[in-house]
């Protein structure tokens, strides 16, 4: 084959560089059309062929079915309207039919090769709620509705504190901007949470942090145990912070995370974790002071480990949510909740 011949420049991005001196590393677009320019990915339109490039560098994958380059003549009245490369170098690629207003989502590789699809279907209408859930990974508006992201119509506001409101709406979490009215749905394994699949679990607070995803807190009615999930952009759950899959309202860890929730979440009157009291106060009994002393009676924090939080009943769980709690006689400081996060960030998942 000759040095400009495509299926050579496709493959130069996995040999790491520009094999054919051309000054690109990857499918050169020269012209074309571009279908949408949102995030960090440009949908060209070049040749009969869909291009997903870097918007800084200029260079990317075509689009490819089976291996080969998909030919946009070759798909009717469905084209491209917009892709957007994603976590792990693949890309979420979506069509819609101009003929029925309907759509598709197409995840591929890092190469633009199509894995599989995305969406509750592989053909779905502009309502579904799946296809909304994946608008603020693709940075638009994809049916058009105005809002980007589930719109969240009624419901009941379980919190509204800092930048996140929490709604029940239909049996369903979604964690929403406080400005726009939108976010996405809590889900577990990919798929959507239902309330009532949890029992005597319910989610009290949840926030976005750094990064774009989520801090959701549970906490059980019956036992007044809490769990704290982590979750991606998309609010799928990652990993479980604080010092166990489960903890007492009277935990460290859980306590360290109050600030970044915006709120008292084991209702002991303060945000964070509460100051040593100073040496000598409560002579009448009615003060308290932390023991630091090996020697020292402990505290009343109960030695035996919590019941484990359940996983929901019609998803499989993928996490044992019973292993062992952290010790709960360490010290409390300031800086848990930023290094539980930098762990998380740097993909160090506690577990």
């Amino acid at each position: 084959m000759l040095g400009t011949d495509a299926s050579l420049q496709a493959l130069e991005p996995t040999l790491h560089q520009d094999l054919n001196g051309d000054g690109t590393t990857g499918v050169p677009v020269v012209s074309g059309v571009t279908v949408e320019a949102l995030g960090s990915t440009k949908t060209v339109l070049s040749g009969g062929n869909y291009y997903l490039t870097d918007i800084s560098s200029g260079t990317g994958p075509t689009l490819k079915y089976a291996g080969a380059t998909v030919i946009a003549a070759n798909f009717g009245t469905w084209s491209v309207i917009a892709a957007e490369q994603v976590s792990g170098g693949g890309y979420d690629v979506v069509w819609k039919n101009s003929a029925n207003a309907h759509y598709s989502v197409w995840s591929t590789d890092s190469t633009g090769n199509f894995q599989t699809t995305l969406a509750a279907a592989p053909e779905v209408l502009g309502t579904d709620a799946s296809l909304q859930a994946l608008e603020p990974t693709l940075h638009q508006d994809l049916n058009g509705d105005g809002t980007t992201g589930v719109p969240i119509l009624g419901g009941v506001t379980v919190e509204a504190l800092g930048s996140t409101k929490t709604i029940l709406s239909g049996g369903n979490y979604y964690l929403a901007d406080i400005s726009t009215g939108t976010g996405p749905v809590l889900k577990y394994a990919g798929a959507t949470v239902i309330a009532a699949n949890f029992g005597t679990w319910s989610v009290t607070a949840a926030e976005q942090v750094s990064g774009g995803g989520y801090d959701v807190v549970w906490k059980n009615s019956a036992n007044a145990h809490y769990s704290v999930w982590s979750t991606d952009s998309t609010g799928n759950f990652l990993t479980t912070l604080a010092a166990a899959p489960e903890v007492l309202g009277n935990d460290p860890s859980l306590k360290a995370l109050e600030p970044t929730l915006h709120q008292d979440l084991n209702g002991d009157g303060a945000v964070g974790a509460a100051p040593p009291a100073t040496a000598g106060l409560g002579t009448s009994g009615d003060g308290f002071a932390f023991n630091f002393t090996e020697s020292g009676i402990s505290s009343a924090v109960p030695s035996e480990l919590p019941d484990a939080m359940p996983a929901p009943a019609s998803t499989q769980t993928a996490e044992q949510w019973t292993q062992p709690a952290g010790s709960h006689d360490a010290a409390v400081i300031d800086i848990l909740t930023e290094f539980f996060h930098n762990l998380h960030e740097h993909g160090f998942l506690l577990s």
